[in-house]
């Protein structure tokens, strides 16, 4: 079945926001089909297969524009219809109608007229002919497609979003695929000024804080792909959520779940439908109609196996800290693979090695002379060079394997300018009752840490008020070591903000830590740096 709706343009009130054509039709409940808009200054399209009233809306969002052999435009995923058993929405980007060349997904539009507000619209209509709540929405995207499905569930609180390897800047994201686009509907405009006139276009995260309630969040990442990407997804929306009233934080079910899987998709492509509807049985708790279980059953793959990797069983870190000593000793010994490793490791135990750029900075703060250090996690050598202008500082080293580490030490004839001691981060201040630090340190070693949250409590707890909690270390480290040995941890900065998360769940600093008066964030894709003011 397909049906044309003709359609008047009219722009929307406020033109110097953004402006759109309003336009209302109904949806054949019983039939479904194909919808075509016309007359409009963009074309829409719309597929839309009922399932029943009363069951929950599946709004498919474009990933770009899938066209046929002969070049016309046509819908992307227009085979999950008859996959997916809820009432489901696919439409169709009408950016793409730009040009011949552009492959949108983005619901940009053009300057005058920019397009998802009229998809809201829609799914506004289609919410209210179907008897529903909002809760019984969600909104499915990948890549671009999950880009849109963000920004379209900002327009709908309490909804769900549920979204594949996203994207949430397009303007740092995705140039290439924006420049024609750009070109068409926004010429003229530079990415600054795109980014300032029109933030909650360009900008999903932007988009969702105009909504005070945070939407529930599913996440499916990719674990081949380039996490840096997903660093800016979690980073934003583990910040919207952090600010959220306690009130709306959750909606009956978690609040931001992310699974982590391996497909035999080629390329940056979104998962099969099969999997998706794995996932959305997975959350059938959230939404407000029992039916949802009821549909949801009838899609799980009970007989076909998933090709998805799971997080590995863990053992205890008790269990765990041997393959880290194994690992030392490999470079102690001197038969680790990299000869650069070695001879770093037997400088730095000899005493000479530099002071790190970044503690060089921090201690400028400090008188160097009356300045007491503690480096945590500090492995069988501390990081920090002894020495600074000529002063000799005062550095205490802890770590929990100091002992096999100083035997290795004494068994290799190597003497070190600095012994570790013997020390949990987790139990520091009953270690050090009666003594504070002006400046700790943890270098690379958060990741490795029992408790994480608990060893940074305990990393301020131990430090002179007014001091500084300084820690740096590879971005996401837990994630690209596959959950292996010690690393079970993911660290990466947040604005102003640290978080750290693993499968199990993620905090923010600001909102786990007591204390702390500031918090300061820096870092590229692969290494961050945060430093912790502790309050006078």
């Amino acid at each position: 079945m397909s049906k044309t709706i003709t359609a008047p343009s009219a722009k929307a009130p406020h033109q110097d926001v953004f402006s759109s054509s309003e336009f209302d039709f109904d949806f054949d409940l019983e039939q479904g089909g194909t919808y075509e808009v016309t007359s409009q200054p963009l074309p829409y399209g719309f597929l839309f297969s009922p399932k029943g009233k009363g069951l929950p809306l599946i709004v498919l969002s474009p990933h770009g524009a899938d066209r046929t052999a002969e070049g016309s435009r046509g819908f992307l995923r227009a085979d999950w219809l008859r996959k997916l058993p809820y009432n489901t929405l696919v439409w169709q980007d009408p950016t793409a109608a730009l040009g011949d060349m552009v492959q949108s997904g983005f619901g940009l539009g053009t300057a005058e007229h920019w397009t998802l507000p009229n998809i809201a619209h829609v799914v506004a209509n289609l919410r209210d002919q179907l008897g529903i709540a909002n809760e019984n929405i969600v909104f499915v995207g990948f890549g671009g497609g999950g880009f849109t499905s963000l920004v379209l569930v900002s327009h709908f609180p309490g909804a769900s979003c549920f979204v594949n390897n996203p994207n949430t800047d397009l303007l740092k994201e995705r140039r290439g695929a924006l420049s024609k686009v750009l070109g068409l509907g926004y010429p003229d405009l530079s990415l600054v000024d795109l980014a300032r006139t029109f933030p909650e276009r360009f900008i999903a995260i932007e988009a969702l804080k105009a909504n005070p309630t945070p939407p529930r969040l599913y996440c499916l990442q990719n674990a081949r792909q380039d996490v840096r990407q997903f660093r800016a997804f979690m980073t934003g929306m583990i910040g919207i959520k952090a600010k959220a009233p306690p009130s709306t934080e959750d909606h009956g079910g978690d609040g931001l779940i992310v699974d982590y899987y391996v497909d035999d998709q080629t390329s940056n492509k979104a998962v099969k439908p099969e999997l998706w509807a794995h996932h959305l049985e997975r959350i059938a708790d959230w939404f407000a109609t029992p039916q949802m279980r009821a549909a949801s059953r009838l899609t799980s793959p009970r007989t076909a196996p998933l090709a998805i990797e799971q997080s590995p069983v863990r053992g205890s870190w008790h269990a765990l800290l041997p393959t880290e000593v194994a690992y030392w000793e490999t470079v102690i010994s001197g038969r680790h693979g990299k000869p650069e490793t070695v001879k770093k490791f037997r400088e730095r135990a000899a005493g000479h090695y530099p002071v790190p750029p970044s503690v060089v900075t921090l201690l400028q703060r400090l008188d160097i002379v009356r300045a007491r250090l503690l480096d945590v996690g500090a492995g069988p050598h501390t990081t920090i060079g002894p020495v600074l202008y000529g002063t000799r500082l005062n550095i205490v080293a802890v770590d929990p394997l100091a002992e096999p580490y100083n035997e290795l030490l004494d068994k290799y004839g190597i003497e070190p300018a600095i012994r570790t001691v013997k020390g949990e981060a987790e139990t520091l201040s009953q270690q050090f009752t009666d003594e504070r630090f002006d400046l700790v340190y943890c270098r690379n070693a958060l990741d490795h840490m029992r408790a994480p949250w608990t060893a940074l409590q305990q990393m301020l707890d131990v430090c002179t008020p007014g001091g500084m909690v300084h820690i740096e270390g590879s971005v996401n480290e837990g994630l690209k070591q596959g959950y292996g040995g010690l690393h079970q941890w993911n660290v990466m900065p947040a604005e102003r903000d640290l978080i750290i998360w693993n499968d199990e769940g993620a905090k923010l600093a600001s909102r786990t830590l007591t204390g702390v008066a500031q918090i300061r964030t820096a870092g590229k894709d692969a290494w961050f740096s945060a430093t912790l003011i502790k309050e006078l």
